[in-house]
């Protein structure tokens, strides 16, 4: 099941309904994340019209945790993991779980990423290695129906930590995507698979690269402002 979301303006929350909860309720995780807590019953109009009431609140909030990370020169959350904290995949957030005994390491249940306790110690390290196997094929089978959508052909698809960088196209044709990438929502991971693909037909970021992309990606510059301004705030990674 896709986990819920509701969004007001630039703001998104996670949605988690519960049937023994009794009232609404609202939190931002240390990560920024923005939770509405609601009974199962609750209608999406009421449960925006009561978190609107409270979006002051909410930005206040945000200020507060921007001023401080900028305080302090921080440019991502390093801090340790823990049993409750959030991750995104393909754009949703998924809460972690420690379980005592599994078949895999990470495994993806509802909005839960499960992960053997044994693996607490290493825990970004284990989330680091299954993105890199899910972007090798997830990523792999998204570049290559698109590809195939566009009539381009890249040599290679590999996935890598790239730094800073969303990905890459070689000049041997080779298409590198960071790791990263995966915790993208499908709109900015198409946008970033659309540029790279371009760079087979045009290299440079020059006229004509932008010509092919915009015929590709009519909206192409408002996807990379929303990249630009919204795509750090979904890496936890």
């Amino acid at each position: 099941m896709t986990p819920e979301t509701l969004c007001i303006g630039e703001l998104r929350f996670q949605v988690r309904r519960s049937a023994r909860r009794r009232s609404l309720g609202l939190t931002v995780d240390r990560g920024g994340l923005l939770w509405l807590h609601a009974p199962v019953d609750t209608t999406t109009e009421d449960l925006e019209q009561w978190a609107r009431g409270r979006l002051l609140w909410v930005h206040r909030k945000l200020a507060l945790r921007d001023s401080a990370r900028a305080a302090t020169g921080a440019v991502a959350d390093t801090s340790p993991l823990t049993a409750g904290d959030s991750v995104f995949y393909l754009g949703q957030a998924y809460r972690l779980k420690f379980v005592a005994s599994q078949a895999a390491p990470i495994i993806r249940a509802g909005n839960l990423l499960c992960v053997n306790s044994e693996g607490q110690a290493r825990l970004r390290a284990e989330l680091r290695a299954w993105m890199e196997i899910e972007g090798v094929r997830w990523l792999g089978q998204r570049l290559d129906q698109t590809a195939r959508r566009l009539g381009l052909r890249p040599t290679a698809f590999d996935v890598r930590d790239l730094g800073h960088r969303w990905g890459s196209c070689t000049e041997e044709g080779q298409i590198l995507l960071n790791w990263r990438v995966l915790q993208l929502p499908l709109r900015l991971i198409d946008t970033i698979i659309v540029h790279e693909l371009t760079h087979l037909a045009s290299p440079r970021h020059d006229a004509e690269f932008r010509r092919r992309l915009n015929s590709y990606l009519p909206d192409a510059e408002a996807r990379e402002r929303e990249l630009n301004v919204s795509g750090p705030g979904y890496l936890r990674l």
